[in-house]
């Protein structure tokens, strides 16, 4: 939904729908995600007898499958431990799916001190390691597209500087961008020797896309990921490049990074993975810096206010690796 519905709004529709039987008597909603413009609209139900998140696409998402695909995956890695529960699915919540979750108790861990966060990072590594060990079936998960190549990266890229193109507000800055794509794509192409090499000796690793430090919550049961929306397959050192990516701008970046590296590869030795996380790692920053664009014109039809400094960004990257 582009715009959620009002809070009583809601709290109607739960009283006449009476999911799970649980809104009989009183009950409260509390807007836990606020935010006008996010993948997600997330309240807070407390009920007499249970309290969770109802949870269903915001505005920055296009697609309402995400919802249901998030139910999908969650329901399926319950027993592993890394994730909410689920408890609900609907598909016609105000016309669209929407789903209850289990509400976390627990401390964002990027709301922690620095060096208190540090002091977890291991345990991440090993929380991620344990995701990608997820045993998985191809068609048993809404997996849309693999990561067992970087063509999906190259394909979005694309997709998104069309996007930036086709608006008129945009289109010089669109121009900008496609003429970096040629030196971008060359550097991937130079990564997928690697790539192809590694998943030929190790095999496919269960992907989670969204390992960003703000989605992960340090809970008494141990860490958990929120935001299922999207899973694949592929890259075993795509969910801990996410994770790292997220931490680059800290003073101390690389010596987080080789330690959870170290770390992750005391769970299982994986050849060229320092390589392999390097590389992937660029391949976040680029799709980063177009994602920042894309999602700026996507939701005001203007370019990022630090759009010359993305653009020096993307040369840098460019003029080191190619």
């Amino acid at each position: 939904m582009q715009v959620s519905p009002p809070i009583e709004e809601i709290k109607k529709w739960l009283a006449k729908e009476n999911p799970l039987n649980l809104f009989e008597n009183n009950f409260s909603i509390t807007d836990i995600d606020p935010k006008e413009w996010s993948g997600h609209f997330d309240y807070l139900i407390e009920t007499p007898k249970k309290k969770f998140v109802l949870r269903f696409k915001g505005p920055e998402w296009g697609e309402t499958d995400g919802v249901i695909d998030e139910y999908k995956t969650l329901k399926k890695i319950e027993q592993n431990d890394v994730g909410p529960k689920v408890y609900f699915l609907t598909e016609n919540f105000f016309g669209e799916p929407m789903i209850f979750e289990e509400y976390l108790e627990g401390k964002l861990l990027g709301d922690l001190p620095p060096d208190e966060q540090k002091r977890y990072f291991p345990e991440v590594a090993k929380f991620i390691y344990k995701i990608n060990s997820i045993p998985f079936e191809k068609d048993e998960f809404p997996f849309q597209e693999p990561m067992t190549s970087y063509t999906k990266n190259k394909n979005a890229w694309k997709t998104r500087i069309e996007f930036i193109l086709d608006c008129k507000e945009t289109k010089t800055c669109g121009q900008e961008l496609l003429a970096f794509l040629p030196g971008v794509e060359s550097i991937l192409n130079k990564f997928e020797d690697r790539l192809q090499r590694v998943l030929k000796q190790v095999g496919n690793s269960f992907v989670f896309e969204s390992a960003h430090l703000g989605h992960c919550l340090k809970t008494s049961a141990g860490f958990r990921f929120f935001n299922w929306e999207q899973v694949s397959y592929g890259d075993p050192s795509y969910t801990l490049a996410v994770f790292l990516t997220s931490l680059h701008e800290r003073p101390d970046f690389e010596d987080i990074k080789k330690t959870m590296i170290e770390t992750y590869l005391e769970q299982k030795p994986i050849p060229e993975f320092f390589e392999l996380v390097e590389q992937r790692i660029i391949e976040r920053h680029i799709s980063n810096v177009i994602w920042s664009a894309y999602m700026s014109v996507k939701k005001e039809s203007k370019i990022v206010s630090d759009w010359y400094e993305k653009i020096k960004r993307l040369e840098d990257i460019i003029q080191k690796h190619n």
